[in-house]
């Protein structure tokens, strides 16, 4: 399946349990990379949405009480290209959201090293 075009913006998806709190955690996310210009697509997803919504995802941030599902997580990823890290404690407990913005830039990081081996090979 073709990944959706976002005009160059990154397209994270944020897991949690039922969706809920990654709802929140993804307005604060989004409200955070628009104050510091970067381009983002973010939604929010529920566990057992994961594997319709990871297809479209660059990046998956993961919440800390799904830390025992990580391996089902970074495989569904790998299936589709997509990097995951796990979203920090203060993030999921009130931070602002710019706690994520290095996760994504890592991210972004790792996607450029990947690409750039499968490349060259």
């Amino acid at each position: 399946m073709a990944k959706v075009s976002t005009n160059g913006a990154r397209r994270i998806v944020i897991v949690c349990g039922l969706g809920a709190s990654s709802a929140f955690v993804a307005h604060r996310v989004r409200h955070a990379a628009g104050e510091a210009g970067l381009a983002v697509v973010v939604a929010p997803c529920a566990l057992t949405d994961l594997e319709d919504r990871v297809a479209d995802a660059d990046v998956v941030l993961v919440a800390t009480h799904l830390a025992a599902h990580l391996d089902e997580i970074r495989d569904a990823a790998a299936r589709h290209g997509a990097t995951v890290a796990m979203l920090p404690e203060s993030t999921m407990h009130g931070g602002d959201g710019h706690e994520v913005l290095p996760l994504i830039a890592a991210a972004d990081s790792h996607q450029e090293h990947r690409h750039s081996q499968e490349s060259s090979q």
